[in-house]
């Protein structure tokens, strides 16, 4: 896996061993602060690690609308474009960007460190307060490795015993206690023993004064601005748009609002039992639209076996028999070609897969 971590007030030494040794390293070791980013080495005008006005900003991830923030700011680089944010709307600036990231601020001055994640939590942060000070990762792995040279780790019983019951855990513990995730649209704040959890970005369901015609056209518009963005990343990388696609009406329709926005190739990515209509009906929707299709059968459910694999790439988050699918599938595709991947559920959310396979393979 690859991300950002770092250690505050702590010696900790982070152990970075589990990594793949093909990404992109960039660090900073300051008194009390040490930052760092390991990155694949893709989308990397979009990730930032510098430092400026006595602040290191980090950034990780894909950000869809960074053009579109970039003219509202009159900025040409992610580094300016970050400054300015930052000093036109203080310390939450980042919940201006959408897409995949997570990211860190240390004040130097101020000895204060942000550390946050996007508005769904899809990149996982994960920190713990150890002696006098607190250590982040992007990994687990990296984190639980390097505190258990230090204490000896016990299991979150309560957090076992919710994946075994909702195959995924409503809470933001892990397997380990006292490692606990950043929640999805929220910010640690810690300056010196004190650490508070902001929540800077909360989904709301009210009722609004629109009509049912005028909510279905915001939706449509809404929809199709979030699958845009991503074609629109996909196409200034030079990336391929790989899309899922299944016998089901969510993939469906992402494909089908794709092809209107794009003559550029798109690829679908079906995988099922042999004859099922998860394998029949993707290739008659493929051959209409004019997509490139690729089918991997599920046929025996051999994936099932690679528990250890997935269970690590999922950092035994949710229950593995779902990635294990993707995993079967992905595996076999060149990744170096992949971008943004839109899932079968919404076209605003980025399957993180691709990438996690991609790390892995290059070990």
């Amino acid at each position: 896996m690859h991300g950002i971590f770092g250690t505050y007030h702590t010696d900790y030494v982070l152990d970075f061993v589990s990594l793949s040794k093909k990404l992109e390293k960039k660090s900073i070791e300051l008194p009390l602060c040490k930052l760092y980013q390991h990155t694949l080495p893709k989308f990397l005008n979009d990730k930032v690690f510098y430092t400026c006005n006595k602040c290191v900003y980090i950034l990780e991830g894909v950000i869809l609308n960074s053009d579109q923030l970039m003219q509202t700011y009159r900025c040409k680089t992610m580094n300016d474009l970050i400054t300015k944010m930052h000093h036109a709307s203080g310390d939450s600036f980042f919940s201006q960007f959408r897409g995949s990231f997570c990211g860190a601020i240390y004040d130097i001055e101020l000895d204060q460190l942000i550390v946050y994640t996007d508005q769904i939590g899809s990149k996982n942060v994960f920190y713990s307060k150890e002696e006098n000070g607190y250590v982040f990762a992007s990994e687990l792995k990296v984190l639980s490795d390097s505190i258990a040279k230090h204490r000896t780790l016990t299991y979150d019983e309560g957090f076992m015993y919710s994946i075994l019951l909702y195959g995924f855990t409503p809470i933001y513990h892990t397997i380990y206690d006292g490692i606990l995730r950043i929640p999805a649209g929220s910010y640690l704040r810690i300056k010196g023993h004190d650490l508070d959890i902001v929540r800077y970005h909360r989904f709301h369901n009210a009722p609004n004064s629109l009509s049912q015609q005028e909510n279905i056209d915001k939706l449509d518009e809404l929809y199709s601005q979030a699958i845009h963005r991503v074609l629109e990343k996909n196409r200034a990388y030079h990336y391929t748009n790989y899309l899922p696609l299944s016998a089901g009406l969510d993939s469906r329709m992402t494909n089908c609002v794709a092809r209107t926005l794009t003559d550029a190739p798109i690829c679908n990515i079906t995988y099922s039992q042999t004859g099922y209509y998860d394998d029949v009906v993707p290739k008659q929707l493929a051959a209409y639209w004019g997509n490139k299709h690729f089918f991997q059968p599920l046929d025996g459910g051999d994936c099932l076996k690679e528990l250890d694999t997935i269970v690590a790439m999922t950092e035994g988050l949710l229950h593995y028999s779902g990635a294990a699918e993707s995993w079967q599938s992905f595996r076999h595709v060149n990744t170096s070609d992949v971008g943004v991947v839109l899932t079968r559920i919404n076209g605003d959310q980025i399957l993180n897969i691709s990438s996690a396979i991609q790390d892995y393979n290059t070990k």
